[in-house]
């Protein structure tokens, strides 16, 4: 029942466009995104282990819209999620010894809608609705202020997840990167962005991201984290990206012994625009 489900919506999301092409066959929009995001782990030896929370991620993302609808957005994303697990020296379990073993760490197929720049909502193979709704506010001199907040709701919580191989080493990890699908509220967040162009094809970005997870108060506390991301972003003309992010994340912040992990994060991407 679950996998007929899942299957009916990513039909209804790869069928929308046909249908506004009944009307109009020429589209606004029609993109394909390739990309590769990584992410170092922790790199503070005095909050998680080093290089613990590592990542990384390879996806391509196809989007588009229709003359009749410019401003309603179809899209398909696949992506492979992998990590290095890595067995801690005994005389110092904040110091990774060896690889344990190279992880496909979970993998996405997830469909969606974008409606104009204001709100998202995507379906995946977690059997999780991803909810953003958004608004940017342009300022002078090539500045934008955007305010978003963002939910995953756990529906069918577990549904087509990949498994590590063997099991891997029991360290800390974050519970909101790496969900055991124990809540139906996966994440919850808020973000206050804010990019300037400052040459052309160079922006900076700084972003205040608030993030929970649970179902109630207490798991809100809990599990409460603060990110701070600061990063600059070069997009050339012929459709390639490159970003570069420093993270300050915050765990445990509801008691007296805070983590408060720094993480490094680097990103490629390739657009190809098949818009006619």
């Amino acid at each position: 029942m679950k996998k007929t489900l899942i299957k009916i919506f990513l039909f209804i999301i790869l069928n929308i466009g046909s249908v506004y092409g009944q009307e109009t066959p020429k589209a606004t929009i029609q993109k394909l995104e390739l990309y590769v995001l990584a992410n170092t782990g922790n790199v503070n030896p005095d909050a998680l282990p080093l290089l613990a929370i590592n990542f990384t991620k390879f996806g391509m993302l196809y989007s588009q819209n229709f003359v009749s609808a410019p401003w309603l957005t179809s899209y398909i994303m696949l992506e492979l999620k992998t990590d290095l697990s890595f067995n801690y020296l005994e005389n110092d379990p904040t110091i990774p010894g060896s690889v344990h073993m190279w992880n496909l760490d979970e993998y996405l197929i997830e469909g969606g809608l974008k409606f104009g720049q204001y709100f998202t909502i995507g379906f995946n193979n977690l059997g999780r609705f991803d909810l953003e709704l958004a608004y940017a506010l342009r300022l002078p001199q090539r500045q934008v202020l955007r305010f978003s907040t963002e939910l995953e709701v756990l529906a069918f919580g577990g549904l087509l997840s990949d498994e590590a191989i063997k099991p891997k080493p029991p360290i800390p990890f974050d519970p909101v990167a790496r969900p055991h699908f124990r809540h139906v509220v996966n994440y919850f967040g808020l973000s206050l962005t804010y990019n300037v162009v400052f040459a052309t094809g160079w922006s900076f970005l700084s972003q205040l991201n608030p993030r929970f997870t649970g179902d109630d108060a207490e798991a809100f506390k809990k599990f409460l984290q603060l990110r701070w991301n600061n990063g600059i972003t070069y997009t050339s003309s012929n459709g390639y990206k490159l970003t570069a992010v420093l993270r300050y994340q915050g765990h445990k912040l509801d008691t007296q012994d805070p983590l408060h992990n720094v993480l490094f994060i680097g990103g490629i991407s390739k657009t190809f625009d098949f818009t006619q």
